[in-house]
Formats: structure tokens, C-alpha cells, sequence
């Protein structure tokens, strides 16, 4: 099957009643007839992945969001998770010790960010961050006690595209049992397949392109069936307690099915805007891995296909009160801090982070809905005209 196929025709769970949508089992256990029952299905959860006997540990309707996961990302299998930083928290956690050394790529999203350099540390597990697109740097930082490397391509909310196959040639040179994760949410796996470019696990935040309708908090792991036992049966049974609910498994399952269709037009429509602002006096250091100007662009061609997602980041040419005053002005665009969803939402880190106190900063992100990109435009243009006066 081709990806398309795939999205609609996935593997589904067989029911009595042969439903066409996956029903919710929203359910908290599951009931048994006698003792001998539930240790067989007990034993079956844990040596064979079947059954069912408590929703922490799997739960029907759950599971078949992670049977269609892990068939579009080429996968072994999957692990939903209540959050995209509870997926990112119970992997590394499952994979980390005290005394262990994990190396994250420079650009990475926030709440990793804080995650690697208080998070982590805090349980005594050593951390750096260096510029992944630098090779020579990373194969130096690289030790005898590094248990993984983490990175995220292209990276929210800079945009830097990192060489996947590069990244994998060289840790599996030094120590193949490194653990090689990414965070593949800015490109869905209907945009990259890090996992047939040697990644071991794939991580995402279900809450953005992959539900893809602004309706849903959640995360979800793929890997090799190996790893993903041990993350389920001891990241999230003891560690973390993350799981999603069946609920939301059911409205990601649906929002899953216009993958293809939202991720083409989220790619289309911001290939247009991109260009539009590289082309306007108004913007600099435009940045979208399907523009030529882009540093990384050859590295994006190699590695993502069918577009090159809705995500672009840009700097305004204007004072940083004009700045605001032009977010402020747009119409369709929310001003709001997640990406993915059908709406067009547009986020200026240095007023809108508690964090940051930047007020020179112009730099802005914009998450790309599914709105004519013309009627875009036209919005950036006339709030243009009220930042300028």
C-alpha cells in the first residue's frame, strides 16, 4: 500500500461487530470469568502484545491508533502517550540512569529544553547540547557513558534541518547500542520516515499535524517491538503514568485519516507565503526548508518528501512594538503557541514566552493552516500597512 492507502485501509482491530470507525472503549479495566483467565491474557499482554486487562497498560481502542501509527512510520510498533512531553519524558527516562550521558541537538522545543538542563540533571544524568550540524562536534562530544543522542528535524521553532543519515553513520560508528531518537513532529510520517534512515525511535506530538484539528493533547512512540515493551511495561506502568485516553485515541484516529490532504495543502500553502515574505522588504531571514535559500534545503530535499510541512520562521524588518502591533492587526491568524491545526496560528516567542525578555526581538512563527494562502497574504499585507503607521 501506498502511504494514502495506508492512512485510511491501516491495520484495525477485529470486533464482533465489524464496525468501519474504531469504537471507544472507554473503559478504566477489563472483567474476566475466572483467575485462569486473566493469567493467560496477563501473559499474553506482556509475551505477546495481545489482550487486554487494564487501560494503563493497553486498551483496545488505543491500540489500534498504535497499530496505524506504526505502520506509516515503518515501525516494529507504538506507544500512545497523554502528551507529546509525556512521550519525550517516559523514552528517555526508560532509557536514562544516573551517571548516563545523553547529547541533545542546540534547537529543540522548549519543554525538552528545560527538560535537558534542569529536568534530567536533577536525577543525575549528565547533558549536552551542541549544534547537530556540525558532525566534527558531535563525534567529539560522544563518550564512553553517552546512552542517547537526541535531536529533532526540521526544529521547532528555528527551522534547522539536521542530516538524519549523517547523524546515525556516525553514532553507529562509535557505539551502535546509543540509543538515536528524534522528535518528527514538525513533518508527521507523511512527510519523513526517520526510522528507514536508521533512527530508533520516532517521537510525536499527536496533538499537533498527525490529529491535526487543535482538539486533542497527546504523544505517541515507535520503534522496534523491544524497545516499545520496555517503554510501556516500565516507562509509563511505573514511571511516568502518561497514557492517553481512549477518547482521545478515537478523535486522533479520526483526524488521522486527511493526513495526506492537510499535510499537502499545509506544504503548498506555505511554500507560497515563504516565498512571499523572502520576496518582501519587510521580512528578513526568512526561513522554510522547501525554500533554495534555505542552509539546509539540499539535506530537506534528501530527506522529507511529498512537501516540506506548514511550519516558516522569519524576522520583521520593524521596531519591536511595530512587531507587535503587526501580530496584533492580523486577522487569520491566532496568536497562539502550538502548530498543526486547520487554523493558521502565528507565535512571537520574545512577548509571548514568560521566559523571555528580548525586546529587540522580531523573530515570528507561523504554523500554516488549511485557509486559501491568498487570503493570507492579504492578511499579512494590510496588517502591514497598520504596523507602519
Amino acid at each position: 500500500m501506498k502511504i494514502a492507502t495506508k492512512i485510511i485501509r491501516g491495520k484495525k482491530l477485529k470486533n464482533q461487530f465489524l464496525p468501519l470507525t474504531q469504537p471507544i472503549y472507554q473503559t478504566s479495566t477489563f472483567s474476566f470469568d475466572s483467575i485462569e483467565e486473566f493469567k493467560q491474557v496477563r501473559y499474553n499482554i506482556y509475551h505477546n502484545n495481545k489482550g487486554f486487562n487494564y487501560s494503563r497498560i493497553s486498551n483496545p481502542t488505543n491500540s489500534a491508533l498504535e497499530k496505524q501509527i506504526a505502520l506509516l512510520e515503518g515501525a516494529e510498533a507504538s506507544v500512545t502517550t497523554g502528551s507529546g512531553m509525556g512521550a519525550i519524558s517516559t523514552t528517555l527516562l526508560t532509557f536514562l540512569k544516573k551517571g548516563d550521558h545523553i547529547i541533545f541537538d542546540n534547537q529543540i522545543y522548549d519543554g525538552t529544553q528545560y527538560l535537558a538542563d534542569e529536568g534530567l540533571p536533577n536525577f543525575g544524568i549528565q547533558t549536552t547540547s551542541i549544534d547537530f550540524n556540525n558532525l566534527k562536534l558531535l563525534e567529539k562530544t560522544l563518550r564512553k557513558n553517552t546512552k542517547v543522542v537526541y535531536f529533532e528535524t526540521p526544529t521547532n521553532p528555528k527551522l534547522k534541518v539536521n542530516d538524519i543519515q549523517a547523524i546515525v553513520k556516525l553514532v553507529r560508528s562509535f557505539n551502535k547500542n546509543i540509543k538515536i531518537i528524534i522528535d518528527g513532529t514538525i513533518t508527521s510520517p507523511y512527510l519523513q520516515k526517520p526510522i528507514d534512515l536508521g533512527v530508533d525511535i520516532v517521537i510525536h506530538s499527536l496533538t499537533k499535524y498527525i490529529n491535526g484539528h487543535g482538539d486533542v493533547i497527546g504523544g505517541v512512540i515507535s520503534g522496534r517491538q523491544k524497545d516499545i515493551n520496555q517503554i510501556r511495561f516500565y516507562g509509563i506502568k511505573f514511571l511516568t503514568g502518561s497514557v492517553l485516553s481512549p477518547h482521545n485515541a478515537f478523535l486522533v484516529l479520526r483526524g488521522i485519516k486527511t493526513l495526506n490532504l492537510r499535510m499537502q495543502q499545509h506544504s503548498a500553502s506555505a511554500m507560497k507565503i515563504a516565498t512571499y515574505l523572502k520576496n518582501n522588504k519587510h521580512f528578513k531571514n526568512v526561513l522554510y526548508p522547501g525554500l533554495s535559500t534555505h542552509p539546509n534545503h539540499q539535506i530537506a530535499k534528501k530527506q522529507m518528501f511529498n512537501g516540506f510541512g506548514g511550519l516558516i520562521s522569519f524576522e520583521t524588518n520593524l521596531s519591536h512594538s511595530q512587531t507587535i502591533k503587526f501580530v496584533d492587526a492580523l486577522q487569520y491568524f491566532g496568536k497562539a503557541v502550538s502548530l498543526g491545526d486547520p487554523e493558521s496560528l502565528i507565535s512571537f516567542p520574545s512577548a509571548m514566552s514568560i521566559e523571555a525578555n528580548h525586546k529587540t526581538d522580531t523573530f515570528l512563527r507561523i504554523s500554516v493552516g488549511l485557509e486559501d494562502p491568498d487570503d493570507l497574504i492579504k492578511d499579512i499585507e494590510q496588517a502591514l500597512q497598520k504596523a507602519n503607521k
